[in-house]
């Protein structure tokens, strides 16, 4: 569902707006009165994501649809997330962080009304970062494609990309 939600992310950026690094997709719906205290739990975890080499992107959705929040995790590959070298990093940055990602999980689900986790290639992060850095606005969108038919829903999307940032 969300292989096109980069692409479209970075239309500015239509030449390079794909790529094969990978994504964890976080969608999450706060539950009611609860989404500045789901804010402000990612944004105190942010240390840890940083520590781990994970920072997310984090949008806010502004038109009250399934989601609220979506939070892009750099992982690279299945095979560099899921390495020795990366999984000590992480329990290393928890155990200094003074809570478990059980606990932060736990409180997150306190806040949280809808999730839903999905994973997307798209640029490498540095492309993405400089999209963040370079605007302020973002338009998501989310394609479902028929089967047989995903080739060419991207590439509509692609040719409206490049119409959307001036390139022929």
């Amino acid at each position: 569902m969300l292989c096109l939600l980069l692409a479209s992310l970075l239309a500015v950026h239509a030449p390079s707006n794909e790529g094969d690094y990978l994504y964890r997709t976080l969608l999450v719906r706060a539950a009611p009165g609860e989404l500045l205290e789901l804010i402000d739990l990612y944004q105190q975890r942010m240390p840890l994501f940083e520590a781990n080499g994970e920072r997310p992107f984090m949008m806010r959705h502004s038109q009250g649809d399934q989601w609220d929040l979506l939070l892009l995790f750099p992982m690279g590959s299945f095979a560099e997330y899921h390495s020795i070298e990366s999984a000590s990093r992480r329990e290393e940055a928890t155990a200094r962080s003074g809570m478990s990602t059980a606990d932060f999980q736990a409180r997150v689900a306190e806040r949280v009304s809808w999730r839903e986790e999905l994973f997307v290639l798209g640029p490498p992060p540095q492309v993405v970062d400089s999209a963040f850095s370079e605007h302020a606005y973002y338009h998501v969108e989310m394609f479902i494609a028929l089967p047989g038919k995903q080739g060419e829903l991207l590439e509509e999307r692609r040719m409206e990309n490049a119409y959307l940032a001036g390139i022929d």
